[in-house]
């Protein structure tokens, strides 16, 4: 977001991404004293915009609420367990024409 850093996004027009999100704001001030400006999905929620604006019509912000778990059941917003797993796997082969 940063505009002496920007414009990288231009590099990605054609290209599709996502990006995945637990945005469990709640949670966040509660357990980790965070607020949203601490949180990584702004930036990438900007990424996308930017892609959007492109013409990227593959650019994706997948956001969740409450699935971020680790394998032990501990609460971690950054686990993998965000991503349904078989859909990312259908969009990837998608993408890749499979």
């Amino acid at each position: 977001m940063n505009t002496e850093y920007g414009e990288n996004e231009m590099h990605l027009k054609n290209i599709a991404v996502r990006t995945y999100h637990d945005v469990d704001i709640a949670w966040r001030l509660q357990n980790r004293f965070q607020s949203a400006k601490n949180q990584n999905f702004i930036a990438t929620s900007e990424l996308i915009k930017r892609l959007l604006i492109l013409g990227n019509e593959q650019a994706e912000f997948i956001q969740t609420l409450g699935t971020g778990y680790r394998s032990d059941g501990q609460r971690h917003p950054h686990s993998w367990s965000i991503i349904d797993e078989a859909e990312c796997i259908e969009w990837v082969k998608s993408i890749l024409g499979k």
